[in-house]
């Protein structure tokens, strides 16, 4: 089973898909950080993250 985080800022078409939360959180920091000029805590990025079957 893999997790996934999907930006929600418009017209962003960020999408990470990976089997470990821990790298999703990472690079959807890293994603709002660079792209958006913003920070975002972990935790709060933990309740957006979607399971996803990769089948």
């Amino acid at each position: 089973m893999a997790h996934q985080f999907e930006c929600e800022e418009p017209d962003c078409e960020f999408l990470v898909r990976s089997r470990s939360n821990e790298e999703v959180i990472q690079l959807a920091r890293a994603h709002v950080r660079d792209a958006h000029g913003g920070r975002v805590e972990s935790a709060d990025i933990d309740g957006v993250i979607e399971r996803a079957d990769t089948a």
